[in-house]
This record gives structure tokens, sequence and C-alpha cells, in this order.
């Protein structure tokens, strides 16, 4: 397979990232099958399509911060995996997509438990094998969904884990979001309209004043996660659901990580820091932004995802 190289015109990690979660491209289903599942105590929600092909088994997306299970990038693999025999299943985590009047207590990045227990519900019935795909704080939870389940034996339908453009070291991904002003701009509109939503549904719960005249992803955070989320500090926050080297020696389970070098959220040095081992493999790229690895954006088959040829590739 050759490596990823964009059309010259679309290298840049800025064009890479939106067209990632463009809605100009977006396909949908004929029919999809919208579901709700309770897990752990929490009620999720999500959309299950069934292949015309035999089936080759399920794959699962997991997508990122603010985005749900129409986001772009889960509705163009739904679309290729289909097509391939595979069957799909794209979840909304906690607060996103249409779950924000499901559970009183809002979402953050350490809620892996019911994260779990949710896919545990999911695949535990099954003949076939499941695949999970997650995308930037997916790909976190992917991540460590492949090393929690290597530590207890679990999640045995599961063959294998892809993190794309995965935040691993978390308190440096908000750092590159505070930083860039089109980004930290993006997040907080969506951020408060997300906690806009949760007041909404829990009035007395939520305070709009912790948001409102928010300037700052970095103090939003902290103000969030230490009032509602019940951690000390932001320190310990994101130190909850940081990964290192250290941790990534544990996996016994398949774990992939795609990343591009021009990530402008995700630092490509949190990678060369890791060590491959007989579990874990990282494809490193040039370009891609952020989610993103899209070419043939002027020739036939257009915006090709070669993020879901190089997960072929590298598993099936």
């Amino acid at each position: 397979m050759k490596d990823f190289k964009p059309d010259f015109l679309f290298r840049s990690s800025f064009i890479q990232s939106y067209l990632a979660s463009s809605g100009k491209r977006l396909w949908k289903p004929d029919t999809s099958n919208y579901f709700l599942i309770v897990a752990n105590g929490v009620k999720f929600s999500g959309y299950c399509d069934y292949t015309d092909k035999p089936s080759r088994g399920t794959i699962v997306f997991i997508h990122g911060w603010e985005g749900s299970a129409n986001s772009s990038y889960s509705m163009r693999g739904s679309r290729y995996f289909l097509n391939l025999g595979f069957d799909v299943i794209r979840l909304n985590l906690r607060d996103h997509g249409d779950s924000h009047s499901f559970n009183i207590e809002p979402f953050h990045g350490c809620r892996l438990e019911e994260t779990y227990e949710l896919i545990k519900k999911l695949t535990s019935d099954s003949k076939k094998p499941f695949h999970l795909i997650g995308f930037s704080l997916g790909g976190s939870y992917v991540s460590r969904l492949a090393l929690k389940a290597s530590q207890k034996n679990g999640l045995k339908n599961v063959s294998s884990y892809f993190a794309i453009s995965p935040s691993i070291q978390p308190k440096k991904a908000t750092a590159r979001i505070e930083e860039n002003p089109i980004y930290r701009f993006y997040f907080l509109k969506s951020w408060k309209k997300s906690l806009d939503l949760k007041k909404k549904f829990f009035p007395d719960y939520y305070d709009e004043k912790d948001w409102k005249n928010a300037k700052s992803v970095m103090s939003l955070t902290e103000k969030l996660v230490t009032k509602y989320g019940g951690f000390a500090s932001l320190d310990s926050y994101f130190n909850g659901y940081a990964i290192d080297n250290k941790d990534f020696k544990k996996l016994k389970r398949n774990l992939y990580i795609l990343i591009s070098k021009d990530d402008p959220i995700i630092p490509h040095e949190d990678f060369e820091k890791l060590e491959p081992n007989s579990f874990l493999e990282i494809t490193s790229t040039n370009y891609g932004g952020h989610n993103g690895f899209l070419q043939n954006v002027f020739n036939p088959p257009k915006f090709l995802d070669w993020v879901y040829e190089r997960i072929l590739r590298l598993h099936f």
C-alpha cells in the first residue's frame, strides 16, 4: 500500500482537519437502526447498520469530543465497511448526539468504566468479531479500552482496536487547542452549546455562570471537572486519562495507532517516545492533520479515506 500523500493543494493540516469533519461529503444510509442501551447505570444511544453481504463482523465507531454518531468521518467509514461486508455500530458517548438528557452528570475524558461496560454489553453475545475505531478523544478511549481489556482479560469478542489521532497526553492537546484561536473558538462554542442543553434538562444541577463568559478551554475545563466531575484539580483530571510508554507495554490486545506529524492538536512527539511491541503498531504520516488522511480530492474516487484502507490492510 502506498504511503499517504494527498494532493498538493490539500496537504495543509488545517484543510485536512476541516475536510475530516465537513458535512459537505456526508453520506447517510437508507435505513439506520436507532437504539438505546443502559450500561453500568448509564444510558447511551447509537445507530446500527447491517451489510447486505455475508457479515464479516462488526465495526464500532467512537467519535471525538463534541462529535457524535453522525460525525462525517464515522458516516464515511460506515459506507466503506458496509460495502466490504461488515455490520456497523456508531455510538454516542455521554452528552453527545441526542444524549444530553439521558444522564445528569456531565461527560469528561475519564469516564472509561462506563464505556468499557457499554462495549462489553454490545459485544458479549456475538459469534463474530468486533473491531473498535476511535477518533481523537474517541481514539484515547479505544486505546484505554485495549489496555483495560488486557488487564482484565476482557472484551474477548473484540478482535482489534484502531485509534485515529488519539489524545494520549490530554493536557498537551488542550494547550494546543488553547493556542489556536480557530480551534479554541470552535470547541468553546460547541462545548457551551452542549452545556446549555445540560442546563435545559437539569436546571437545578447546572449553573450557566460557570461557562457563559468563558474564553479559555483550559480554565473552563478546570472549572467544570472540579465542580461537576469530582476531581481535586485540573492536573488530577488530565492525569486520569493520560497514557504513556509504560502503559502501552502492558498491552495484550491488538492496538493500531494512526497519527500525522502535522496534526495541529495532538503533538507527534508523544508518539515518538512510544516503543512498538507485538500488540502495538504505530503508523505515522507526514500529512493528514487531525482525523484527516483524505486524498484524491480532484481525481476519482474523490475524497478517498486513506485511513480506512490502511486499517483494512493492517488487520483484515
